[in-house]
């Protein structure tokens, strides 16, 4: 991967110039939202119009434009979580959890890690069908058992946060998955608590996200079981976070 990245478009210090304009340009945009146009109902038509003409053309133009999110997605597709985490990680000023194609890539990737340990879950095992697993997911892409939460899944999530949100059923499932983890290790409070930053920094913001709250319950159903200072420093620790 170190002989491939240099080579890959674009380079880090231009991209992370541009972002910096297109957050600037995103923010003026939207104090201008609030403000009295004083513009005839033509003019604000025509404005309309050459707006919607440079977000589409942006976003033509940013479809193919990042070469290296495009790797994060290939390495995340083939199963190669290891190398995945390592160059988001090196990617992390150019905030790739916000590219639609990662975010994809990501929950893919979770869900993936996660089913046949799910399946195992009480709701988990109620489930009336089963989804036909990929050709080419092999045992050492998926969870064995739960002591691999915090070295493999848990590095996916920090990427991911609460973009997770974007999948409502994988929303459910996490919850559920922890829920059961969380209730097997009660009586382990150190284990109890590595939950706590997947609570506050992917489920509570993503809870966050949902028009209807439709998953509310699954995550108040992992979330009761710590004593209710614990849930408030999550809560706190949920409106700081950075999606």
């Amino acid at each position: 991967m170190d002989t491939l990245y240099p080579h890959l478009y674009p380079e880090d210090g231009s991209a992370v110039e541009e972002q910096s304009k297109k957050f600037a340009a995103r923010m003026a945009a939207a104090r201008m939202a609030g403000m009295v146009s004083l513009n005839s109902d033509v003019d604000k038509e025509e404005e309309e119009k050459k707006k919607k003409k440079q977000k589409e053309k942006e976003e033509a133009e940013e479809v193919d434009q990042n070469q290296k999110f495009g790797l994060v997605c290939g390495l995340l597709q083939v199963g190669d979580f290891a190398n995945a985490d390592l160059l988001l990680a090196r990617l992390a000023p150019l905030h790739p959890g916000q590219d639609k194609q990662v975010v994809d890539a990501l929950c893919e990737a979770v869900e993936t890690m996660i089913e046949p340990l799910y399946r195992e879950t009480p709701l988990g095992k109620l489930a009336l069908s089963v989804p036909t697993p990929k050709a080419d997911v092999s045992s050492a892409v998926t969870l064995g058992s739960y002591d691999e939460l915090e070295s493999r899944l848990f590095p996916l999530l920090q990427h991911l946060r609460g973009r997770i949100a974007h999948r409502p059923t994988l929303f459910a499932k996490l919850c559920r998955l922890l829920t059961d983890y969380a209730n097997k290790v009660q009586q382990e409070p150190d284990k109890l608590n590595q939950l706590l930053p997947v609570v506050s920094l992917v489920l509570l913001p993503a809870l966050s996200w949902f028009s209807s709250n439709p998953c509310a319950y699954e995550l108040w159903t992992l979330v009761k079981i710590w004593p209710y200072e614990e849930r408030f420093k999550a809560y706190v620790n949920s409106k700081h976070t950075v999606l």
